[in-house]
């Protein structure tokens, strides 16, 4: 039998894993789950989150603990954090597919069938693409029956206090009803856009839980490596955000952040925290004042240049080029 490497670390599903992440989460704000045979105060317990009154999870997709480590460098925020947070273990196979399903349902990748990023679908034979579900012979629902945690605890309840904050494509998608069905779905594309639409959902009354997923920093992985500097630009996007983030009264308040996973954040407004209206007219007036000045500075240029076209500058090179020229003849020695 073949021993695996020593180094393997396999999925942590009763402690420190992804699983746990929206149990224990949901469990902080006083709506209890059982999944994968653990109660969600279980999982609360594994994770060593608090109590909260609002609970934001931030899932960042393709940011993985070991390249963090390595490239630490672009995101000195996160990177500050490491020493004191907990290192989740993802599911098995660890594709997006996978681990999605598993953090919206509570449950194991065998439990819920999502098994990798295309798997055979053995009522007909055919080729099944678990993100993209196209030419799909059968439904998300059909394939992942598994309830998730929101419909576990009633989506006609808990849908309404529980958001999901994403890309307009994401409504409706494949993936989605496989894995995150349930929540309301608040479409937003920019991650500054994202990160307001959060904000402004944790300050409603109406709404306890936001969940927040950026998946640039995989897609960068994906297209270029995560040695690439295109990898790197998109973890400096995301680690300056949750420097903004972390500086609300709540965010300072968390204890423990559970790796880069989870914060507990709120009242982002009342910290300072702009909105993507603000900025856009800072940065118009920004670019107003850039115009300004690059118009003025044409303007000194082009009255130089008119200054240096009149008859008394004129006459003045002239003047001037006709002593050089009488320099140099006085300076020639005879019969040069």
């Amino acid at each position: 039998m073949t021993q695996p490497p020593p180094d393997l670390r396999l999925p942590d599903y009763a402690g420190h894993s992804l699983r746990a992440v929206l149990p224990a989460a949901l469990d902080a704000i006083g709506a209890p789950t059982t999944s994968a045979g653990r109660t969600s105060a279980e999982d609360r317990a594994a994770l060593e989150l608090p109590e909260a009154r609002k609970v934001c999870v931030v899932l960042v997709d393709g940011l993985g603990a070991h390249m963090l480590a390595e490239r630490g460098g672009h995101a000195p925020f996160l990177r500050s954090h490491l020493p004191e947070s907990l290192t989740l273990t993802s599911g098995y196979p660890s594709t997006t597919a996978a681990s999605l399903t598993m953090f919206g349902t509570g449950s194991c990748p065998g439990q819920t069938g999502m098994l990798g990023y295309t798997v055979r679908n053995d009522a007909d034979g055919s080729l099944l693409n678990l993100v993209s579900w196209e030419d799909a012979t059968i439904t998300p629902r059909e394939w992942q029956p598994q309830p998730t945690l929101v419909e576990r605890l009633g989506a006609d309840s808990w849908g309404r206090r529980v958001a999901s904050v994403g890309p307009a494509r994401f409504v409706g998608s494949g993936l989605t009803e496989a894995a995150l069905r349930g929540p309301r779905f608040v479409s937003a594309d920019a991650l500054a856009d994202r990160v307001d639409a959060a904000c402004t959902l944790l300050r409603a009354p109406d709404t306890d839980l936001v969940y927040l997923y950026w998946g640039d920093v995989d897609k960068m992985g994906h297209h270029h490596g995560w040695g690439s500097w295109q990898w790197g630009e998109a973890v400096e996007l995301v680690d300056a955000w949750h420097v903004t983030t972390r500086r609300t009264p709540v965010g300072r308040e968390a204890r423990r952040p559970v790796a880069w996973l989870a914060w507990v954040l709120a009242q982002a407004r009342a910290a300072g925290l702009t909105t993507a209206a603000e900025r856009a007219a800072a940065q118009a007036e920004e670019r107003t004042a850039r115009e300004a000045a690059r118009a003025a500075r044409y303007a000194a240029e082009e009255q130089a240049r008119a200054t240096a076209r009149t008859p008394a500058a004129i006459a003045a090179r002239l003047a001037i080029r006709a002593t050089i020229d009488g320099c140099r003849q006085a300076s020639r020695a005879p019969g040069d």
